[in-house]
């Protein structure tokens, strides 16, 4: 059975919001929820050319998310175990989270203006008002990221709650892509 579009956009957020490890192999990556994300937008391009414009960001994420390979590897040993490191993988922690906010917005863009076209207002204004959250808690850990090391362990309670909102934010608003499907025949089935 092939999944649709806004289906895949669901599954993408569950693989790039939910990390199980088994050792250290992550069995929910989150380069398989990005190359589910490129699938969901190289069919929804044909609804709307907005979606032209994340295609090379997701491809950038793609090989971004394989970074998590590589991290659980680092931490195993001492002698990648470094500030430098640690530095270097905070700053791309913070340039996927970047370009990852920037998809999620194209894609909200794109997938509230089919909705408005369809009538479908409520569903509509639900992901408009999701998504700013999404993006405020979003930006909050951007900026907190790379200055982690240096704040006091206070702020990382904080930071504990706002990364849980994120997450049910981007979860939420995966569930509510699928549920366009419901309204968009066209790309939908």
């Amino acid at each position: 059975m092939k999944r649709s579009a806004y289906e895949n956009l669901f599954w993408g957020m569950i693989f790039i919001f939910f990390n199980f490890y088994i050792n250290i192999l992550n069995i929910l990556p989150n380069f398989v929820g990005y190359i589910l994300i490129l699938l969901a937008v190289n069919n929804l391009v044909y609804r709307r050319d907005i979606f032209n414009k994340i295609k090379i960001p997701t491809i950038i994420l793609v090989a971004l998310g394989l970074r998590d390979i590589f991290s659980q590897n680092y931490q195993m040993g001492n002698m990648f175990n470094t500030a430098n490191t640690r530095w270097v993988l905070s700053i791309l922690t913070s340039l996927e989270s970047i370009i990852f906010l920037y998809v999620m917005y194209i894609l909200c863009e794109g997938i509230v203006d089919i909705l408005n076209e369809k009538g479908v207002y409520t569903l509509s204004d639900n992901i408009k008002k999701t998504f700013k959250i999404f993006m405020i808690s979003s930006i909050i850990g951007i900026i907190y990221s790379p200055l982690s090391m240096y704040l006091p362990v206070q702020i990382s309670v904080i930071m504990l709650i706002i990364a849980a909102l994120y997450v049910v934010t981007g979860v939420y608003l995966g569930y509510l892509f699928k549920t366009v499907k419901n309204y968009d025949s066209e790309i939908g089935n």
